[in-house]
């Protein structure tokens, strides 16, 4: 049994992959109305920001949106991949049997600190020939284009902030769905031991693993406290 099925969840609340999770999307209103616009337009789009900033989360709505339709590639954390192939995935066995090429695919490049010169130039050619209609890139830091992908996104840039502790500790809380096994308290402890929002996930999970041994019903402050240690 997984921890999380014992405390009442079909999913690790504490999942720190946003492709995973449902969380909801806060305070970013305005930056998916403009991403999902320039995604339809067919734009080579770049969403910049720290981390726990929501550039996945946000990348997330554009793959919930196409997934159906065999119209999105989603690559992730600086994978080198061969365009062609990526996109010949996404097409059906009858396209491929006669050698047809795919048209108006999104390609998602999510956390990307580096693209290979090739392969930016291999994304390029496919984009000015609509087999690629959009390029969505998530980054927390600069990233080296090549001119012609520069001058492609020119200002379809999204600079995102990272979450404030008080919404960082929202998402958690609302992903326990007020179940009270953990109390809101220990979170609070546990997040003011935390430098990024990725760490106090993990933590927090780490407090939960070691409630569930000790057979508890709730998290414990002794939970926590060994947490901190590890």
């Amino acid at each position: 049994m997984e921890w999380y099925t014992y405390y009442g969840y079909k999913t690790n609340p504490f999942e720190t992959d946003t492709i995973k999770t449902h969380d909801e999307l806060l305070n970013s209103d305005k930056e998916l109305a403009k991403l999902l616009y320039w995604v339809e337009s067919g734009n080579i789009i770049l969403i910049k920001g720290p981390n726990a900033s929501g550039k996945t989360r946000l990348a997330k709505e554009v793959l919930d949106k196409y997934k159906g339709k065999n119209k999105v590639a989603l690559v992730r954390n600086n994978k080198e991949v061969d365009v062609e192939d990526l996109l010949s995935a996404g097409q059906s066995k009858l396209k491929k049997w006669f050698g047809g090429k795919p048209k108006n695919m999104i390609v998602i490049l999510d956390n990307y600190s580096k693209i290979p010169v090739d392969m930016q130039k291999r994304l390029q050619y496919n984009f000015d020939h609509n087999y690629i209609k959009s390029i969505v890139i998530t980054t927390i830091s600069d990233i080296t284009f090549i001119p012609s992908i520069k001058d492609r996104i020119g200002n379809r840039t999204l600079n995102l902030k990272p979450l404030t502790k008080k919404k960082q500790l929202e998402v958690v809380t609302k992903r326990l769905n007020n179940k009270r096994f953990f109390p809101v308290t220990l979170l609070e402890a546990i997040q003011r031991k935390s430098k990024t929002f990725d760490e106090f996930l993990k933590k927090a999970e780490t407090a939960a693993k070691i409630a569930f041994k000790r057979k508890n019903k709730t998290v414990t402050k002794k939970a926590v406290d060994i947490a901190k240690v590890k």
